[in-house]
């Protein structure tokens, strides 16, 4: 969709250095990153870049000035209750902001908090210890086992989290407490290493980073596949998304309603039109840095797994992993409303497979019917013969009886 991608497009918008930390109340372009990882902007139109080794959360301004949010530098978990900026961060990856807080990934087994109008910051899922603990806990009491990626997302004041090492799907309720909302139950109904999550009109998109795969959990927990054939490679641009081929598809977002996917190693960003066919709308699919000033397409990308919109000023922001940069693409401000839209997530009203289990079903109790019929049957007929047999014995009986009265008459 090259017609939907504007000037400055593929920018790089701030200049980084591989492994120093630079840059506090500066000129964002002059400041220095470590792999930031994860990036969320907010209503006001700040954006907020996991610099994840670094160990800390970074803030640009409206009026592009850089600042900490959160992190005193050193590797480490502590500040829980206290301000943000002592806190003690580990290798922090995903973030998202909602009703006034920041939330992001710390280190592989904790989700934090920071309200962003106390700047206090606070764990709210996770003990510190990777694993898996069973529902109905207090969700800081639950272990979980994410990886840098793992996302969230809520969804009815719910977060729902991708449990990434226990394949699963989980969430904390309003309560406060951690249930499963989904695990595969079997080979043909499961999902593997579940990496970004988004809902769309009650219907669950799951990133599968090993599987290769986007799939969808619809109201009904039925699972399906909504985009990728499941091979590791890249094809299927301008073809049927379904048919498509990933490599390591990463982070998923949904921008006026349009479904975009980060295709990780083959270091694109790639988009689901209305009509279900898929095209590239970031990426050359060549490992590296170049594009600036150019069409998205020809910009190459290194570890670009996590991306965020600025929905207000129409900007795609990409944390360029690999290139410790944050880049940015215009984005034509005449897209379709979210009420225009055609996204168009999986057919909740297909074929639903539980009305298999009932076919199933019926059809095991009409067998196991005719079998006790069959098995009345046998047992009615070998009543019947034994008396028939009976019956001609007794009269055989009698005939040889009367026989041997006429043969041996008495005297």
């Amino acid at each position: 969709m090259a017609n939907r991608i504007g000037g400055p497009p593929a920018g790089a918008l701030y200049s980084t250095s591989i492994g120093i930390y630079k840059g506090e109340n500066t000129t964002a372009s002059e400041s220095y990153l470590h792999f930031p990882r994860g990036i969320c902007t907010d209503q006001d139109e700040s954006v907020y870049i996991v610099d994840t080794y670094n160990h800390r959360i970074r803030k640009i301004d409206y009026n592009n000035t850089i600042t900490t949010l959160s992190g005193n530098g050193e590797q480490g978990f502590n500040g829980d209750g206290m301000n943000a900026m002592s806190a003690s961060l580990d290798s922090p990856g995903f973030c998202l902001v909602y009703n006034h807080s920041l939330y992001f990934t710390d280190g592989n087994s904790r989700i934090r908090k920071i309200d962003l109008e106390t700047k206090i910051i606070s764990t709210v899922v996770g003990t510190g210890m990777q694993g898996y603990s069973e529902d109905g806990i207090l969700a800081t009491n639950a272990q979980i086992d994410l990886n840098v990626d793992s996302g969230f997302y809520f969804f009815e004041d719910e977060l729902y989290l991708a449990d990434t090492n226990n394949d699963r799907i989980r969430k904390m309720n309003s309560s406060g407490y951690i249930e499963t909302f989904f695990e595969g139950a079997d080979l043909t109904n499961t999902i593997q290493m579940p990496i970004s999550i988004v809902f769309y009109n009650g219907v669950l998109l799951i990133s599968e980073q090993s599987g290769h795969t986007i799939k969808a959990i619809l109201p009904n927990k039925t699972i399906v596949t909504f985009a990728g054939n499941g091979n590791a490679g890249f094809s299927g641009d301008g073809g049927n998304v379904c048919e498509a081929t990933f490599s390591g598809p990463t982070q998923l977002q949904l921008f006026n309603n349009e479904l975009y996917i980060s295709d990780l190693y083959n270091y694109r960003i790639r988009k689901v039109l209305s009509n279900q066919t898929i095209v590239t709308v970031v990426g050359n699919g060549v490992e590296g840095f170049s594009g600036d000033g150019g069409l998205p397409t020809n910009a190459s990308l290194s570890g670009a797994a996590c991306f965020a919109f600025d929905v207000k000023q129409n900007y795609m922001y990409i944390a360029d992993s690999n290139n410790h940069r944050i880049r940015r693409v215009k984005m034509l401000s005449n897209l379709p409303s979210p009420q225009q839209s055609s996204f168009i997530p999986p057919n909740t009203d297909s074929f639903d497979p539980s009305i298999l289990w009932i076919i199933i079903a019926i059809l095991a109790v009409f067998l196991l019917l005719l079998l006790l019929a069959i098995l009345i049957l046998l047992v009615v007929t070998g009543v019947l013969g034994a008396l028939l047999w009976r019956k001609k014995r007794e009269e055989k009986n009698q005939h040889s009886h009367k026989y041997a009265q006429v043969a041996h008459p008495s005297a």
